[in-house]
């Protein structure tokens, strides 16, 4: 599950675009609400427990574990990426990190807008 990237969504690319080098302010903030909503949509796919618990529970299948080398890896790279994004936690730390994720959403937010109005 990959989450939205600047380098590859063009959706992404067009707002990064406009929100640093619009001269129009308006369109700035526009933008910058745009990548606000892409970057909680990324914080939200990353915690989605529901897919985690399924690629968990196939990851100890007999199909899975019959799959080439190269997708057993796809595999346990996928479930890697959702336990660094803390779906290994506890329901109580979990919640809390996805606050803290979201916090650190909205300072960066902030703090690029303020680098484009300097």
């Amino acid at each position: 599950m990959t989450p939205p990237n600047y380098k590859t969504n063009p959706q992404v690319a067009a707002c990064k675009f406009l929100q640093h080098c619009s001269t129009d302010s308006e369109i700035r903030e526009a933008a910058s609400k745009a990548g606000s909503e892409f970057a909680k949509s990324r914080v939200l796919g990353r915690m989605r427990k529901d897919v985690y618990e399924r690629l968990k529970a196939y990851s100890l299948t007999d199909e899975c574990k019959n799959l080439d080398s190269y997708n057993q890896h796809l595999v346990k790279s996928a479930l890697q990426d959702f336990e660094r994004a803390g779906l290994a936690l506890s329901e109580e730390d979990g919640n809390r990190l996805q606050q803290l994720l979201e916090q650190e959403t909205a300072v960066c937010d902030e703090y690029k807008k303020n680098l484009g109005n300097d």
